[in-house]
């Protein structure tokens, strides 16, 4: 499965939230929205990996969040 979905807690912040960014591994991406999940598929993921994820929001000044707790997921060969 080369698929892991992500969701998470909504930050708050006066001015509101642009967007969230994703870190994982070496990598990292913009949601590009304020909603509060997102699935990584395998055009992003590698097989049989184990992921570090943390999260980040960015409110409409470009502000942004110290990271979120850090997830483990994994993506694995199924069958």
């Amino acid at each position: 499965i080369q698929k892991i979905k992500l969701a998470w807690q909504p930050a708050t912040d006066d001015s509101g939230i642009r967007e969230y960014k994703i870190y994982f591994g070496n990598d990292s991406l913009s949601t590009g929205s304020s909603a509060t999940s997102y699935t990584l598929t395998n055009t992003r993921l590698s097989l049989n990996t184990m992921y570090d994820f943390t999260v980040r929001a960015i409110d409409l000044y470009g502000n942004v969040s110290s990271k979120s707790n850090q997830v483990f997921a994994n993506t694995y060969v199924d069958g």
